[in-house]
């Protein structure tokens, strides 16, 4: 079938796929869902999500070990004061070495960290837990917003562009 050029849909090929000869064109609405916004957004939630399964897995396994309610508030802070110290860090990792190098090792990061998390028995394995989480976020400070500004069209659309990736992101934070 054919494709209207002017309309809101088109064709994967004006878009930079590589279909080939005879390959059937995939649709993408061009205003709101540019190719490579399918293979971000979850990535980007998934970030989301880790960011803030801290705010609920931490105090809670503070408490769990028998933190005090002060104590709770203190490996809270320390774990973002990781995060914190890392953002200089996070950007020279994005700029020099790329979006993927960030992201995928602070997800494995998070990753093993949450696992200590759910093992913390004790205070020093509550503040390693926070540590670790602090210093996987932190590694990607940035990178959400990198990524959709990386992703936004030029020109017309993009602020509604950018709008719509960070409602599509902002997903990640309330499963």
């Amino acid at each position: 079938g054919s494709v209207h050029r002017d309309g809101p849909l088109v064709a994967a090929e004006e878009l930079g796929a590589h279909g080939g000869e005879g390959a059937r064109p995939a649709l993408f609405c061009s205003r709101c869902l540019p190719p490579g916004m399918l293979r971000v957004v979850p990535t980007a939630a998934a970030l989301v999500f880790a960011r803030q399964v801290r705010n609920m897995l931490l105090p809670l396994v503070a408490v769990r070990v028998g933190f005090s309610d002060m104590a709770v508030g203190t490996v809270t802070a320390f774990s973002y004061v990781c995060t914190l110290a890392l953002f200089p860090v996070a950007g020279l990792i994005m700029d020099r070495y790329g979006r993927k190098a960030s992201g995928v090792p602070s997800l494995v990061f998070q990753g093993i960290a949450f696992f200590v998390l759910a093992l913390a028995q004790t205070p020093a394995g509550a503040y390693l837990a926070a540590g670790l989480i602090g210093v996987g976020n932190g590694i990607t400070a940035g990178l959400v917003q990198t990524l959709g500004a990386d992703l936004a069209p030029k020109g017309d659309g993009r602020a509604q562009f950018l709008g719509v990736f960070k409602t599509c992101t902002d997903f990640g934070g309330i499963l």
